[in-house]
């Protein structure tokens, strides 16, 4: 585990970069027991994607469904983002 917030996880990303590697980032939690949870989780989501742009570190983002919302509702997996 990398750290507990994003600044600590891009400060380990960055080092992994300069010894020539790219890194996932895992956000973890399995699932959401609402969809006001599943929403909490696309935007953490989507804050995680806009500072690995903004840094500009070589890094993907692994999604888990089930934080989205896809064991209360398929659907609210898959919507768009900006409720």
């Amino acid at each position: 585990m990398a750290g507990e917030t994003i600044d600590e996880a891009v400060a380990a990303i960055r080092e992994l970069n300069a010894e020539g590697c790219t890194a996932s980032f895992d956000h973890l939690n399995e699932s959401v027991d609402s969809p006001v949870e599943a929403e909490a989780e696309v935007r953490e989501y989507l804050e995680i994607l806009a500072r690995i742009d903004e840094v500009g570190i070589k890094s993907n983002v692994s999604i888990k469904l089930t934080q989205f919302g896809l064991e209360l509702d398929p659907e609210l997996a898959y919507k768009t983002p900006g409720w």
